[in-house]
């Protein structure tokens, strides 16, 4: 192996790295003159075998960008020859795109025809020309390069695209609810005044003295009644302008309000909810109504998709500033609700948010609990996703702090 004086010295801190080339060659000779050669303009490693050259390939992929940008090879080599370095480099899912230059003294055609068979991207004869070498590895190297920017541009695109998918199918969605709540706005407030009127008068039936079945009646007329309102106002957000007024409100307040609601629910089916608050989270910016809307929804479903016996937690605590993606570099708070049930297969998951969509049976659900809970956290400029769990599934909601938007 040759080292030091002949791998070219690093620049200096701060500026762009030079290209790497593997040199490998057994005539010491030929390795001397061809890093001399190439050290002006690219950092030279050289190996006199092909296990060497193997141990040094192996060891860049190991440590992650440290790969040669160029690999020159004899093709006669003791240990493993030229064409064993090339079918180590093209067959590396890491190395793949990495040049291979074959050195050989039998330049003939069928040579010629069987290497760049097996891969190779360019064939020098021995002896070779120096100006010629420094050319062929410049050419090789343009190559890898434009190869690295096109594969960059090629996710920077598959990225783009999914940004556009997923903002397609966000629009989508808003242009679906929007409709709905322009359609059912008039209709739902006209619905108000009859439904209030139903609601006190059998609030008002069961307060007297009443036989047993009349009272299970209007229990039963209140409940559904309840139902209708609950839908119509869930309707009516579905109009509500985003540009409406918003103002810091407390985390700790809206998840009391939404146990106390959920109680009921969870002790007629015997679950258990389980929550764990910081008591120094900060307050939050949103609509009126906003988070009880969004925290209600994911817990009322957690509730329902548990079985008896099981336990729902609700957890909410300070979030450290976002690296990437919604929220980025902002501080603010974390509120998940885990449930035990079946769990979401995962290409239903996001499906979930659609309006309507729901995975229950008819009269179970409308369709409408995730749509409303994202609709309202996004109006707070938070994220919402759902998550596989070991034992069920995870609501993931993060919303950024007042102060910091």
């Amino acid at each position: 192996m040759i080292r030091g004086d002949e791998r070219a010295r690093a620049d200096d801190e701060g500026a762009p790295r030079r290209p790497r080339v593997l040199v490998v060659e057994d005539d010491e000779s030929v390795r001397r003159a061809i890093v001399r050669l190439l050290s002006e303009e690219y950092d030279v490693a050289s190996e006199s075998s092909g296990l060497d050259a193997f141990e040094h390939l192996d060891a860049a992929v190991r440590a992650g960008g440290a790969e040669p940008d160029v690999v020159l090879t004899d093709v006669m080599l003791p240990g493993r020859d030229g064409f064993a370095i090339l079918e180590r480099v093209k067959g590396d899912p890491r190395l793949r795109g990495v040049p291979v230059l074959m050195l050989t003294a039998r330049a003939s055609l069928d040579d010629l025809v069987d290497g760049l068979g097996r891969g190779a991207d360019d064939y020098i004869g021995k002896p070779f020309n120096g100006a010629e070498l420094r050319a062929r590895v410049a050419a090789a190297y343009r190559a890898r390069t434009l190869q690295r920017e096109l594969a960059q541009r090629t996710l920077a695109l598959e990225a783009a695209l999914a940004e556009l998918a997923e903002a397609q199918q966000r629009a989508t969605e808003r242009a679906k609810l929007a409709a709905i709540g322009t359609m059912v706005a008039g209709l739902a407030h006209e619905l108000n005044n009859p439904l209030g009127i139903v609601l006190a008068q059998a609030d008002r039936a069961l307060r007297t003295e009443l036989p047993p079945r009349a009272r299970d009646a209007l229990a039963s007329i209140l409940r559904q009644a309840g139902r209708c309102v609950s839908l119509t106002r869930s309707l009516l957000s579905l109009s509500r302008d985003e540009g409406s007024a918003m103002a810091p409100a407390s985390v700790q307040v809206a998840v009391e309000c939404v146990v106390e609601a959920a109680r009921p629910q969870a002790e007629e089916g015997r679950v258990e909810i389980v929550v764990r608050a910081a008591d120094d989270l900060p307050r939050v910016l949103a609509c009126e109504g906003d988070l009880e809307t969004a925290i209600g929804n994911l817990l009322r479903n957690a509730v329902q998709a548990s079985p008896t016996g099981a336990q729902v937690q609700l957890s909410a605590q300070r979030s450290p500033a976002r690296g990437a993606g919604v929220g980025a570099g902002t501080a603010g708070v974390e509120i998940v609700v885990r449930d035990r049930g079946p769990g979401i297969p995962a290409a239903l998951r996001e499906r979930l948010f659609e309006p309507f969509f729901t995975t229950k049976e008819p009269g179970k659900g409308t369709g409408l609990g995730l749509s409303l809970a994202r609709c309202a956290v996004e109006r707070c400029g938070g994220s919402l996703a759902l998550e596989p769990a070991d034992d069920g599934l995870l609501a993931r909601m993060w919303l950024p702090a007042a102060e910091a938007s």
